[in-house]
């Protein structure tokens, strides 16, 4: 008898990546329906946001609108390496 299913398992390789695939896919389709159903967080006033703002120096260099705005707000308190700095708000 286990000859039998031995001999079935090793005749159907392909079924444990299929079932992989099949439950990656699974989860992808979940997270894209989950994001798609939650809330944005760009609509909340500048004055609202608080915490830390990670932000690398060419992208403040750069920005304009909302993280323009945000960084403009903010207080530089640390860097990171050479390139990136940490604002608090």
């Amino acid at each position: 008898m286990m000859t039998h299913v031995r001999h079935w398992i090793s005749r159907k390789r392909w079924l444990a990546p299929l079932v992989a695939a099949l439950l990656l896919g699974q989860m992808a389709v979940a997270m894209v329906t989950g994001a798609a159903q939650q809330t944005p967080t760009i609509d909340e006033p500048a004055d609202e946001v608080h915490g830390l703002l990670v932000v690398s120096d060419s992208a403040a260099a750069t920005a304009t609108g909302r993280v323009a705005e945000l960084i403009a707000s903010s207080r530089p308190v640390d860097e990171v390496g050479h390139s990136i700095t940490l604002y608090r708000r």
